[in-house]
């Protein structure tokens, strides 16, 4: 799942939705009625968050703008005054960014929390001393335990290759039955190495 995604489990996209138009709708006329003198800016920050964990990033981003624009619009009406048109466009852009940072963080989040629930609440990782680690993965057959590896033997791949280290990484496997004899199905010694 990658931040942009749809959140699985979120409620019908025309609720989320319409929750935020409305929600935002409502917020904009407290900013107006409240004038310039009293801040609801934080306000904003509801409907941008809804969106975000139920829609992913795009939602946050497109929120985001449409708080922005209703800040704007809500704040000149409520004090057509200003010194320079220059401030009201540098204060709408900073509160826009703000607006969005806020809702990517949130889509992360979710995204994070997600992948979280999606691990095995069985496996366990431990630094044995050094540079060796071992993986236990009780519930993992062979198919799993070795795709699992190549993940991880990928990954490290990546991440040391993109810093420009030159690092080489082994892994392997024992597979052992629940009685907790190791298996034979064909992997030399139970052994699988990736």
């Amino acid at each position: 799942m990658s931040v942009g995604d749809r959140v699985e489990g979120a409620p019908p996209g025309w609720l989320v939705w319409t929750s935020v138009l409305i929600g935002v709708a409502v917020i904009a006329a407290v900013d107006y009625l409240s004038g310039v003198q009293l801040r609801v800016f934080p306000l904003y920050y509801i409907p941008i968050s809804f969106v975000a964990w139920h829609r992913g990033w795009a939602g946050a981003l497109a929120v985001s703008a449409l708080c922005a624009a209703s800040w704007f619009v809500s704040n000149v009406q409520a004090s057509p005054q200003f010194t320079y048109a220059s401030i009201w466009v540098a204060n709408t852009v900073v509160q826009g960014v703000s607006f969005a940072i806020v809702g990517l963080l949130i889509a992360t989040l979710r995204v994070s929390l997600q992948r979280e629930r999606s691990l095995s609440r069985t496996d366990l990782s431990a630094r044995l001393g050094g540079d060796e680690f071992a993986i236990l993965l009780p519930e993992a057959g062979a198919d799993e335990a070795g795709a699992t590896l190549e993940r991880l033997r990928l990954l490290l791949a990546d991440t040391f290759a993109a810093m420009a280290v030159p690092v080489t990484v082994s892994v392997g496997a024992v597979l052992r039955r629940s009685a907790g004899r190791p298996r034979t199905d064909g992997a030399a010694g139970g052994r699988v190495h990736v």
